[in-house]
């Protein structure tokens, strides 16, 4: 039941892409998307759950809703919603504000988690620390989230 503080850090972000003045932007636009996928929260317990992700894309990347399922993951929440999602390039994320709270683990985060997307649209992130939490896990958007855009040229 570890704290799976998915707390915007995957709080999905300290959303340092903003400050990097690319011309990158996440795809598509005005958009529910769902995530699904498995997490594990490594803590005074390590927990493996299945993970439901609502985002949306308006007008900014959001995460506004996190469900976890599975032995011993009934008591963990997501907290501090919603997490902010900004890009970090061509194929990374970070996700701010991310925390969690379960039984087993108590309080994980507020972190910024960073992590890799596909042009398949899976989010991936193996270790982070959301302290004193691990956070891994990956996910599959439906519709499928992408990066798109490219690097300003100066």
């Amino acid at each position: 039941m570890k704290t799976m503080l998915v707390s915007a850090a995957v709080g999905l972000m300290a959303f340092g892409a903003a400050s990097n003045a690319s011309a990158y932007y996440f795809t598509p636009k005005n958009t529910t998307i769902q995530a699904t996928g498995s997490v594990t929260v490594a803590g005074h317990t390590t927990l493996v759950c299945g993970t439901d992700m609502t985002l949306q894309t308006t007008p900014a990347v959001t995460v506004t809703a996190v469900t976890f399922k599975g032995p011993n993951c009934g008591g963990m929440v997501a907290t501090g919603l919603p997490w902010h999602l900004g890009d970090r390039g061509p194929h990374a994320f970070a996700i701010s504000g991310f925390g969690l709270m379960s039984t087993a683990n108590g309080t994980c985060g507020p972190n910024t988690v960073p992590g890799g997307l596909s042009i398949n649209g899976k989010m991936s992130f193996a270790g982070v620390a959301v302290r004193p939490c691990s956070l891994t896990g990956t996910l599959e958007t439906s519709p499928r989230l992408t990066i798109s855009g490219k690097a300003n040229p100066n």
